[in-house]
Formats: C-alpha cells, sequence, structure tokens
C-alpha cells in the first residue's frame, strides 16, 4: 500500500502546489500548513463495491466538498484495504467535520459500508 499511498499524495500535493520531494521530483510550495489525514478501512463483508463506490460520490459531492479547509480528496485502494486520502488546510478543519457527519445522510450512508474496527486514521502535517 505505501506504493499507492505515496503515488496518491504527490498527486494531491502537486495539485496543491505543495512542495515535496517523491521520487526526485520537487514541487513549489506557495502555501502554509497543510494537513494531510488518511483514512484506512475495510468494507463489510458483503458489500457491493459499485454500491459503496456511489455512496463515496455522493459523500463526496454533498458533503464532503461543502466542508471548510477541504482541497483534495482521493479514494485509494490496494487489496482489500481502502483509505480516503484528504488534503486540508489544518487538522482542526479536518477534524471539525466529526460533529457535521453525524447530521449528513450522504456520511451515514458512505459509513454503512465500512467495517468500524478496521478504521485507522492518521494525520500528516506537511512540512516540506
Amino acid at each position: 500500500m505505501e506504493n499507492l499511498v505515496t503515488n496518491c499524495l504527490y498527486n494531491c500535493l502537486y495539485i496543491c502546489n505543495i512542495e515535496i520531494k517523491v521520487n526526485n521530483l520537487v514541487v513549489k510550495e506557495e502555501m502554509m500548513k497543510k494537513t494531510v489525514e488518511l483514512v484506512e478501512f475495510k468494507l463489510k463483508e458483503g458489500v457491493d463495491v459499485e454500491n459503496f463506490l456511489q455512496a463515496s460520490e455522493s459523500f463526496f459531492d454533498e458533503f464532503l466538498k461543502k466542508q471548510p479547509g477541504l482541497i483534495k480528496r482521493n479514494l485509494i485502494k490496494e487489496n482489500d484495504v481502502w483509505g480516503d486520502l484528504v488534503l486540508w488546510n489544518s487538522v482542526e478543519e479536518s477534524q471539525a467535520i466529526e460533529k457535521e457527519m453525524t447530521h449528513s445522510e450522504y456520511a451515514g450512508k458512505y459509513n454503512s459500508y465500512i467495517e468500524h474496527s478496521s478504521i485507522k486514521v492518521k494525520y500528516f502535517e506537511v512540512v516540506h
């Protein structure tokens, strides 16, 4: 999964003009501190992947992209492990949506496909 995460992270940061060195490629930094949130998870047993992907798209279009501080999101996958790779203006803005998610039908539907015991959340500060 490391190569997948590295490639998606590079693409996410490249679009936002943040300097990062990956495989000797350097992108120019033009922003203040940013946060990358990586949420790893597995789907519940028997989930229809197409339905999950539709729920993911609705979650992004109707909820996530309307949140303050969101810059970019990628849904990534390696074998049976999925990930939400999200670039935020700050860790505070990333964590602020947790309360909002409980009131969103789109977040609820998206989360209904996820095996909650498998969730791992990591935050990375963009430093270079």
